[in-house]
């Protein structure tokens, strides 16, 4: 999972949606709030990610699953 991608194919075959954005120069990607996601960076890239929260909203759920395998500790 830290290192890991899913080819389409198989997320076929196991009945999972997904969509594959391929966005170019000047184009933004918004993820929904929870949202898996992975980037692949065709060519060299400069990227900058902002990570923000609507008024009225929680930045994180009560309960938050995470992976007993990593150690999120900081």
């Amino acid at each position: 999972h830290a290192s890991l991608l899913i080819s389409p194919r198989r997320l076929k075959l196991e009945s999972i949606q997904f969509k594959l954005i391929c966005a170019g120069p000047g184009e933004m990607v918004i993820t929904e709030p929870r949202q898996y996601y992975a980037v692949i960076n065709l060519t060299a890239s400069l990227a900058i990610s902002t990570n923000f929260v609507f008024l009225g909203e929680e930045a994180l759920p009560a309960t938050l699953a995470q992976c007993e395998k990593m150690d999120y500790t900081i």
